[in-house]
């Protein structure tokens, strides 16, 4: 007798989090922060009051920001560049990355998780019900 356990939960890939998400990797996320903590710091320096303002004692960073030499990031280019260089399983079907789906907006939950769990294949398919061996063959029926 096969049993159907539909407490279990399957997670969604990590991989495919960044694009459901619509938001860009860390590192790239990383590299804008730094970019905008340069242009204030830039701007703190050129502040009369600034000179005059007592030190602090801190313990110096070992990658200072200030260091950083990101001039012209745009993020969605570097998202789309890594996309590119690395495509995880099953994203072939997915062409940006940094948009977010169309038209989703006024859908109810269920289409989102629908959504989802394609655009990661990560779906109840033929072929994963195979897998888990809930079905006796990948063919569709």
């Amino acid at each position: 007798m096969i049993m159907n356990n539909r407490w279990c939960l399957k997670s969604t890939p990590t991989q495919g989090l960044p694009t459901i998400s619509s938001i860009a990797q860390p590192h790239i996320r990383r590299d804008a922060a730094q970019k905008i903590f340069k242009r204030i710091e830039d701007m703190v320096h050129n502040i009369p009051l600034y000179k005059e303002a007592p030190t602090t004692r801190r313990l110096s960073s070992r990658n200072p920001f200030y260091n950083a030499k990101i001039e012209n990031l745009n993020t969605r280019e570097e998202r789309r560049k890594e996309w590119k260089n690395n495509i995880p399983t099953g994203g072939r079907i997915i062409t940006n990355p940094s948009q977010p789906f169309p038209d989703f907006t006024t859908l109810r939950r269920k289409h989102w998780v629908i959504a989802n769990r394609l655009g990661t294949w990560h779906a109840k398919t033929a072929y994963t019900m195979h897998k888990w061996k809930l079905k006796g063959s990948q063919k569709c029926q």
